[in-house]
């Protein structure tokens, strides 16, 4: 395939915001944390990532930021490109416009944040606490462990993976059983 273009000066513009620590709002935060980290940049800050965070408002809905972005602020993110279009070859060309659109897409996680933040603060969970306390101190440092699953890879046991395997579908022929 062709390589991702990607303007490492812009990049390195970000370098303080990218190490601070302090708290980022991103759409797709784990896809975002590879493509960084790629580059040679791990971000420190606390994050939270709209996409995770709509999931946990309501799971049935479209929870790419295009959606979000009309559902919670009643706006339309245009689109930058049509689908034969390819970012490696438009990004020279049109660089103004890929700034603009990087601009509105910031602007606008940070407003899907805003709301995605008061609606899980609303939603009760296990008594006094709620829903924006869970997905902060539970949901977000867990999706933390899975990206690093993710740079690491993950060693198995295969013995206890295959007893685990043929456990469930021992389990799974005998609920099928009770069900026909």
């Amino acid at each position: 395939g062709l390589p991702f273009v990607v303007d490492q000066s812009a990049i390195a513009g970000l370098a303080p915001w990218l190490i601070s620590t302090k708290p980022m709002f991103l759409s797709n935060a784990k896809f975002d944390r590879h493509m960084l980290a790629n580059m040679g940049y791990i971000l420190n800050g606390l994050w939270y990532d709209v996409v995770t965070a709509d999931v946990l408002v309501d799971e049935n809905n479209l929870h790419g930021l295009k959606p979000q972005s009309k559902r919670y602020l009643d706006y339309a993110l245009h689109a930058l490109l049509n689908e034969e279009q390819n970012t490696m070859y438009l990004y020279a060309e049109h660089h103004d416009e890929f700034m603009a659109y990087a601009a509105e897409d910031a602007l606008t996680t940070y407003g899907v944040a805003a709301v995605t933040h008061d609606l899980l603060k609303e939603e009760p969970w296990f008594g006094e606490s709620n829903i924006l306390e869970y997905f902060l101190k539970f949901v977000m440092p867990f999706q933390l462990t899975i990206w690093k699953m993710e740079r690491r890879g993950i060693k198995l046991h295969q013995g206890k993976l295959k007893k685990l395997v043929d456990y469930l579908t021992e389990k799974q022929a005998e609920v099928e059983a009770d069900i026909y």
